[in-house]
């Protein structure tokens, strides 16, 4: 905020100026994640703007509850139900900048599809 005095021998004349920037998200996670199941799911979502933008997030079009003030989004314990299409929205009186994130879930169990199984058997030939 700017603030100046003018004075031209009238009464002081104050005009005030409000410098608004729109909201840039400036750290953002890939556009596709993978997580294993019983993981850590970490988002990323940092924004600049003026005023401070607030984050929000949401999970197929639904708005999440937020639990701390940190923009970026942490979910612990990832199950097949946490995957889907994650959005961050910074937003302020100037605007609004967003970006989604399709979280697919690693199923740890079927890890195993590139093994080589060998078989070996043992003859008992008599001529």
């Amino acid at each position: 905020m700017l603030q100046g005095v003018f004075n031209s021998g009238r009464p002081n004349l104050i005009y005030t100026c409000s410098v608004i920037v729109e909201p840039k998200i400036i750290t953002r996670s890939p556009s596709k994640v993978t997580v294993s199941l019983g993981s850590t799911l970490f988002l990323k979502c940092q924004a600049v703007g003026v005023p401070r933008p607030l984050v929000t997030w949401k999970k197929d079009g639904k708005l999440l509850p937020r639990r701390t003030n940190d923009p970026n989004f942490v979910h612990e314990n990832f199950t097949k139900d946490d995957a889907g299409n994650y959005e961050c929205t910074a937003s302020n009186s100037a605007g609004s900048d967003s970006y989604r994130i399709d979280v697919i879930v690693r199923d740890v169990f079927r890890k195993g599809n590139n093994i080589k199984i060998t078989y070996s058997f043992l003859t008992n030939e008599t001529a």
